[in-house]
């Protein structure tokens, strides 16, 4: 009898291990190992995410639908980072039609995915492999940027905002994120000049909603 790889055994990461370690050592996320591990990993999901992540879960998007209708912006340029399969940069197309949508992620399988929902609902949007930690985008490029369920790292997310941009964080689990994690999460972004004007909880989920000061 084969053997199961003894990662195939490990239950999905918990995202808000991703936000926890993001406020705690954000430089983790722009290792080479863990960029190995992240390619390992969703090359192997890449297939299922959705029907195993997403659809079977029917509170998965909540936090993103909450933060989504508390913004009151006209957004021209939206980029989502660490996109997976998509779900976020769809939805937020379909909310900024007249937008330019950009998605990246560092898995070309996850995108691959994303690239055929997309085109099947006759959504385009721009597709880019790349890392969260070193986005491939220039200073000040976007009104909206968001990240649903992956490793924040906060001064490239910084980075690439506009003055007056809205930045969108959402984890399906953040609801589980311990108080003083929060405080330092909304210390992070002030350290940046960009207060968290929002924070909220809906179903086991986490919204962090903050303005880049003009």
């Amino acid at each position: 009898m084969p053997r199961t790889p003894w990662r195939e055994l490990l239950p999905p990461p918990v995202d808000v291990l991703f936000v926890a370690t993001g406020v705690i050592a954000p430089r983790v996320f722009s290792t080479a190992w863990w960029r190995r591990q992240a390619a390992w990993r969703y090359r192997r999901l890449a297939a299922s995410y959705d029907l195993t992540f997403i659809t079977s879960a029917p509170t998965y998007m909540a936090p993103l639908e909450r933060a989504l209708s508390r913004l009151e912006i006209a957004a021209d340029r939206v980029l989502d980072v660490s996109a997976g399969t998509g779900a976020v940069a769809l939805r937020v197309a379909r909310r900024f039609p007249h937008a330019l949508v950009c998605a990246c992620d560092l898995s070309c399988e996850m995108l691959r995915v994303g690239r055929r929902s997309a085109d099947a609902a006759g959504i385009h949007i721009a597709w880019q492999q790349a890392d969260g930690a070193r986005l491939p985008y220039r200073d000040a490029s976007f009104d909206l940027v968001l990240l649903q369920n992956a490793p924040p790292t906060f001064s490239e997310l910084a980075r690439v905002a506009r003055p007056g941009a809205m930045l969108v964080l959402c984890y399906t689990k953040g609801g589980r994120l311990p108080g003083f994690l929060e405080r330092r999460l909304v210390r992070r972004f002030a350290a940046l000049r960009i207060p968290v004007v929002e924070l909220g909880r809906v179903a086991e989920g986490l919204y962090v909603i903050a303005h880049r000061i003009p």
